[in-house]
Parts: C-alpha cells; sequence; structure tokens
C-alpha cells in the first residue's frame, strides 16, 4: 500500500492511497470524514418537542405543514454557537403568522 500527496493548499489536501481491497475505501474513509466533520464548529437543532403532539406523522390544526415537514424546516435553521456547550432554544408561537 502506497499513500500520495496529490495537492495541499492552506488547509485543503487531496490524497492517494492504493491499492485497496474492495469496500476497503469505504472502511477507511468513513471514520476520516467523521474525525475532519467532528472538528468543526458549529451548532443544529438536535431536538424539537411541540405541546400536544405525540410523534412525528401527527398532524397539528390550523398548522399548513404537518409536523415532519416542520421539523424538516427546522433542521435548515442557520445557527452561530456562541460557546462550546450544548443549550437551548425556546419559540412560543400561538395563532396564524408567519414564523
Amino acid at each position: 500500500m502506497s499513500i500520495k500527496v496529490l495537492e495541499t493548499e492552506g488547509s485543503y489536501g487531496r490524497f492517494a492511497v492504493e491499492p485497496l481491497e474492495r469496500g476497503f475505501g469505504i472502511t477507511l474513509g468513513n471514520p476520516i470524514r467523521r474525525v475532519l466533520l467532528g472538528g468543526i464548529p458549529g451548532a443544529t437543532v438536535t431536538w424539537v418537542r411541540i405541546d400536544g403532539v405525540l410523534h412525528e406523522y401527527a398532524t397539528v390544526p390550523h398548522m399548513r405543514d404537518d409536523v415532519m415537514g416542520l421539523i424538516q424546516r427546522v433542521k435548515l435553521i442557520r445557527l452561530k454557537p456562541l460557546t462550546e456547550w450544548p443549550g437551548r432554544m425556546h419559540l412560543d408561537v400561538t395563532g396564524p403568522g408567519e414564523v
């Protein structure tokens, strides 16, 4: 097996590891990807609670989307972390309107 540096520039690098048996590329690549992604600072919504809703397939009266659609939209929210610790966000909405 040989490892070749194909390209490096700043924080970018491209490498080739070869030859590998069938399936070994995924076996090696996934842990490396996870380690690299784990080093990127960021924040995201990890869970949602809606009063009166027992599961994600429920519907809420007078709401345009179903609960699954709402959760998908909430996952699109971009957050800027102010600390490295988990936090809570609370949104209180009643009645019709844009959120």
